[in-house]
């Protein structure tokens, strides 16, 4: 198998060989011409003696070429336009899969593989009309005269011979057959001489016949008018691009067998390009750790680097090369940025002929102001960069950091601070945008910036050390949160400035989150943190997340609810988890005081914030589906509290290292919610991990309070949960919540959407469980154990 063929089909220049299934011979005698004009095109050309300079014999089909058939197909399919165009950078297999569609297309092909002597005009014209006379004969004295002016290497096309010619291409569909009259390599002709040779070749295809063309760059053509008069079908680098199918099978029939996600980040990496899929393929099947290697595949690859180097780099004039390599600090590129980076002028136009002329750009959008290089081409550059101006790099990045923050693209603002070195401005922007980074689940633009930077650099900014312990906090991972916020301590104390309370803030804020040193100073020192932080700052929401929890904790209710009412308004739309935070906790606090209604008013607006914000696997969502899950149950919503408690314990267990009054409270609420469902085991094993953590806080007597009524709880519920209800299923708890009712089973089923014999089968069921003998001793039992209420329609 050769799939490298469908990347560069060869030709020798001479008529193909015979292939079994495929014919030999030239394509237009494949098509059926006639004897006798074989003979005439025989002495025609006997007579004229043509060079063997144009490459008229196109590539034929091989076994084990990777197939495009959805590329074929619309090649086949387009009946309009005139002219197709495949138009992409090297190795993209524009020529094979014109080889692909010609064998398919019932139509005569004349193929010309266009070299740098077309240039000329007079040449150009001699081979097409060469190409042509393969179809149908030529009159010789046209080719002749063709044959005279290529000889003589005219400038200028002969108008008299280019009518002749246009008219031997008109003709085609009236008194020669319609065909398809291919041009591979058409990026060579780059003289206006030889373009208006094009034009008007392109001009005279006739309906049912078809101009094709493969190029790397737009050809001299007038595309804009083709475009409008639906003229042109267009096939570009992004519809060349291979498919994953696509990308299996040519690995595969390199020798190359990867695991599915390997295949996607190795499709993902190269970007679909096929050359660098086959050179990958070879490079990676000699390596025992292929699947991990793909993700070193570019610069670290020798083959792949060599093929983008030599194909697409080293072709481009020295302006464009240059401004590319110093551009490759950058992911996307504009004028306006380019010109303030590169500290130059008039980069609109360079992008513009880089994209449309060299191909060695993408747009990225219709305006043609956006653009990027393939992720493989900007790797080349980048090394390029580093080895030739190594001391330039950290200046182009800190003004393409400048130049974002102007524009308010913080993301990257950060990014090329970090990568120039400059931690405090990079600690700065993650500073003043916390909203944007912290407090919105796991971000993990966040520990990539933090692990870019060695360790001594980060404790040289005090922001920058705050705000990587804030990730850890988030991440969770308490142990290193601490350090971090050690290490801004002792930084600030080395810069101090009257700009140092904010930071200052952050620290203590830090502390009070842990809250390791009990309740009490937990509460002080997030009110110390709100203080300094500062009216506007994003932090103020957290600073009363903190001090609300405190002051529950401590059985100060009132003011409790008064903190996260406060936290709820300031964290509307920035910090979304502290706002699903405060939303629980004041959920919590209307249970406490008996008011379930409201409280589960909350719940529901706390989990639509988690699942509207994409948070319900991220850790700070275990409390949120804790209370939830209880407050459910002590609704008589069994199986909506089974459904949470599992979410809670799945989200508490993946993740060690909470915040210790956070995992107390989320694994009490967890056993509250398990009484409740008669599920004693499952009680029993949160408030014991609950009292372990709670060992980590010296000052917390109310948790003590909560974990003395758990027990108490469980015990008074142990002798009949012990029976059986706590193996009821969802679907169980489903139908025990309409036994109090007047429905029928069927009338039941009607409403759950399950037949009535399902309905009977999950009731006899929980009667079974329940240890009742009849739905009206069910209901009673369940309403004992605390698993409905009887008022429940």
């Amino acid at each position: 198998m050769r799939p490298v063929d469908t990347l560069v089909p060869r030709t020798d220049g001479s008529p193909p060989a015979d292939e079994p299934g495929l014919g030999g011979g030239s394509t237009a005698r494949r098509r059926g011409r006639s004897d006798e004009h074989e003979k005439r095109a025989r002495s025609t050309h006997k007579k004229i003696k043509p060079r063997a300079v144009p490459r008229r014999s196109r590539p034929q089909l091989r076994d084990g070429l990777i197939s495009r058939p959805r590329l074929v197909r619309q090649l086949l399919d387009e009946s309009q336009a005139s002219t197709a165009l495949i138009r992409s950078p090297p190795g993209y297999g524009k020529t094979s899969l014109l080889a692909e569609w010609i064998e398919r297309d019932a139509r005569p092909c004349a193929w010309v593989t266009l070299g740098n002597e077309h240039r000329h005009p007079a040449a150009l014209m001699e081979a097409l009309g060469l190409a042509l006379d393969e179809l149908e004969p030529v009159d010789r004295r046209l080719l002749i005269s063709l044959r005279r002016a290529a000889s003589e290497r005219a400038t200028e096309p002969s108008e008299e011979l280019l009518d002749a010619l246009c008219a031997i291409v008109s003709s085609m569909g009236a008194e020669r057959p319609p065909a398809v009259l291919v041009l591979d390599d058409a990026h060579v002709l780059k003289s206006r001489a030889a373009g208006r040779v094009l034009s008007a070749v392109a001009g005279a295809i006739p309906l049912g016949a078809k101009l094709a063309l493969a190029s790397r760059r737009e050809p001299a053509l007038r595309l804009g008018r083709l475009r409008a008069d639906g003229e042109l079908l267009e096939i570009g680098e992004r519809d060349l691009a291979m498919t994953a199918y696509e990308a299996h099978q040519l690995l595969r029939g390199a020798g190359l067998a990867l695991d599915r996600d390997a295949v996607e980040r190795l499709l993902n990496r190269t970007e679909g390009w096929p050359a660098a899929l086959y050179l990958a393929a070879l490079s990676l099947r000699t390596r025992a750790d292929a699947d991990v290697a793909v993700e070193r595949l570019g610069v670290a690859d020798r083959a792949v680097h060599d093929y983008v180097r030599q194909e697409l780099v080293s072709p481009l004039s020295k302006e464009p090369r240059e401004f590319l390599r110093r551009c490759s600090v950058l992911d996307q590129l504009s004028a306006p940025l380019c010109d303030a980076v590169l500290e130059r002028s008039g980069s609109a136009g360079l992008l513009e002929t880089l994209a449309f002329e060299d191909l060695a750009l993408l747009p990225l959008d219709a305006d043609g102001k956006w653009y990027r290089c393939h992720g493989l081409v900007r790797d080349v550059l980048r090394t390029e960069l580093e080895v030739r101006e190594p001391d330039s790099v950290a200046g182009l990045s800190a003004r393409a950091s400048t130049w974002f923050e102007e524009h308010g693209d913080i993301d990257r603002a950060i990014d090329h601070a970090v990568a120039a070195g400059e931690t405090q401005r990079a600690g700065a922007l993650l500073w003043s945008h916390a909203s944007s980074f912290f407090m919105r689940g796991g971000d993990p633009r966040i520990p990539r910036w933090i692990v870019s930077l060695p360790d001594e650099q980060i404790a040289h900014s005090p922001r920058l050390a705050v705000c990587a312990a804030f990730s850890y906090i988030v991440e969770p991972d308490l142990a290193a949160a601490e350090r971090w916020a050690r290490v801004a301590s002792s930084a600030l104390a080395l810069q101090p400035s009257e700009a140092s309370e904010p930071v200052e803030g952050g620290i203590a804020l830090i502390r009070a989150a842990i809250g390791r040193d009990g309740v009490g100073r937990m509460g002080r020192e997030a009110s110390q943190a709100e203080s300094l932080v500062g009216g506007d700052s994003p932090w103020r929401s957290f600073c009363c997340l903190v001090q609300g929890v405190a002051s529950h904790v401590s059985g100060e209710r009132a003011a409790a609810r008064i903190k996260l009412a406060t936290g709820v308004r300031l964290s509307t739309a920035s910090m979304p988890v502290v706002e699903c935070l405060c939303v629980a906790q004041l959920a919590m606090i209307d249970a406490e005081d008996g008011d379930f209604e409201r409280a589960a008013d909350r719940t529901e607006v706390a989990t639509t914030l988690v699942s509207s914000h994409g948070l319900a696997q991220e850790p700070l969502a275990a409390l949120v589906f804790a209370v939830s899950a209880w407050i459910a149950g002590r609704r008589g919503r069994g199986d909506e509290a089974k459904c949470n408690v599992t979410r809670a314990i799945h989200l508490v267990d993946r993740f060690d290292g909470f915040m210790p009054w956070y995992e107390v409270e989320t694994r009490i609420l967890i056993a509250r919610a398990s009484i409740g469902l008669a599920d004693v085991t499952t009680a029993r094993a949160s408030l014991s991990h609950a009292s372990r953590v709670l060992r980590r806080i010296s000052d917390a007597p109310e948790f003590h309070a909560w974990l003395d009524d758990g027990w108490a709880d469980i015990d008074e519920h142990s002798a009949s949960a012990l029976t059986g209800p706590a193996s009821l299923t969802i679907a169980e708890l489903r139908i025990l919540r309409f036994l109090p009712t007047h429905l029928s089973f069927r009338e039941i089923g009607e409403r759950l959407h399950v037949s009535t014999n399902t309905v009977k089968t999950q009731a006899h069921a929980v009667y079974c469980k329940l240890g009742a003998g009849s739905r009206s001793e069910a209901v009673a039992r369940a309403s004992a154990l605390g698993l409905i209420e009887a008022a429940v329609v």
